[in-house]
C-alpha cells in the first residue's frame, strides 16, 4: 500500500505538495500520472526554487519537478546496485518501480544503512 502523503499527481498545486511534503518526514514526493507510473519527484528544494523564480502556491507543479528520475526496478533491486546508485547521483531516496514503471515504493539511504548493519 503506497503511503498517500508521498505521492501527487500533475494536477496538484505547491501548496498541497508543501502540506504533504511537510506532513510526511520525508523529502521527496513521487509525481505519478494517472495510471500510477512514476513520471517524476518533487523535493522542498524544488519548490524554493520555483519561489525564487516567481511560482506562487496556487500554481501547478507542471515545471518545477524533476522528470525521468532516477529510478530501481524491482526485478533488479539488490542492496549494493542501490547504494552505488544513490552514492553515484548524491541522492538520498531511489524510487523503486516495475517494469511498467508504476511507482511500488522508494527506499532511503538510511533504510539502506540499517538494512547492511543487519
Amino acid at each position: 500500500m503506497i503511503n498517500k502523503n508521498l505521492v501527487v499527481d500533475i494536477k496538484t498545486s505547491i501548496k498541497v505538495a508543501m502540506i504533504k511534503l511537510s506532513k510526511s518526514a520525508k523529502k521527496c514526493l513521487m509525481v505519478l500520472n494517472d495510471q500510477k507510473q512514476l513520471i517524476g519527484t518533487l523535493t522542498d528544494g524544488d519548490i524554493r526554487r520555483a519561489f525564487l523564480k516567481g511560482k506562487n502556491y496556487d500554481e501547478k507543479k507542471k515545471n518545477i519537478y524533476k522528470k525521468n528520475p532516477i529510478k530501481l526496478l524491482r526485478e533488479k533491486f539488490n542492496i549494493k546496485q542501490a547504494k552505488m546508485m544513490m552514492d553515484k547521483n548524491k541522492i538520498s531516496f531511489l524510487p523503486i518501480v516495475n517494469n511498467k514503471n508504476k511507482f511500488l515504493s522508494f527506499i532511503t539511504w538510511d533504510q539502506l544503512e540499517k538494512k547492511n548493519k543487519k
